[in-house]
């Protein structure tokens, strides 16, 4: 509880040793210079999605009008105290537009422009997506910060309870929906 997100990537990343083959997908909460610059030193292949209003450095790359490009990340002075450097990295910035008109910034090392294309970049993000709406769903569902046990092994039995427990949910709706468009064909969802 008293470790946050950035917090525990950094405690992986001392247990896993860097694979080239190895791709880091993040979400906004690790797109800082200090997680970019530690990922390119250690040679760890990374795509963070930013947060474009916070930093000099995302609000510069959004105003700039190309769409996927390389470019070089000047740390702040802050960023500069909070990395323990003042070295600069290269980055490639790349920008998809939502179907709400929004455009969302990736940032990652994947600078062979050839080997990973724009789109393909945009749809491996994408395909993250749907993890990080499960988990913003599943944290309320199984009350991970209330527990009833104060045991590691308690805390354990419960938690894999509450998986269990939403997977046999899961797949009963799914047999449910399968009836139902044998039934009356194919099932409506969210108005669509």
């Amino acid at each position: 509880m008293s470790t946050g997100e950035s917090g525990l990537l950094n405690d992986c990343l001392l247990k896993i040793p860097p694979r080239p083959d190895d791709l880091l997908v993040l979400d906004r909460n690790f797109g800082t210079f200090h997680i970019a610059h530690k990922m390119t030193c250690e040679g760890r292949h990374f795509c963070i999605r930013m947060s474009t209003g916070i930093s000099n450095f995302a609000k510069a790359v959004m105003a700039d009008s190309r769409m996927d490009f390389i470019t070089e990340w000047v740390p702040s002075r802050s960023e500069r105290e909070t990395a323990k450097t003042s070295e600069t990295i290269r980055v490639r910035v790349t920008k998809a537009v939502l179907d709400s008109g929004e455009t969302e910034l990736l940032v990652s090392s994947l600078q062979d422009m050839e080997s990973f294309k724009n789109e393909e970049l945009v749809e491996l993000y994408g395909m993250r997506w749907g993890v990080e709406e499960g988990i913003k769903n599943l944290k309320p569902k199984i009350k991970v910060e209330q527990f009833g046990c104060r045991k590691p092994q308690g805390i354990y039995q419960e938690f894999y309870a509450h998986i269990l427990a939403m997977n046999m949910l899961a797949l009963a709706g799914i047999a449910t929906n399968e009836q139902l468009e044998k039934k009356e064909g194919p099932v409506k969802r969210n108005g669509n």
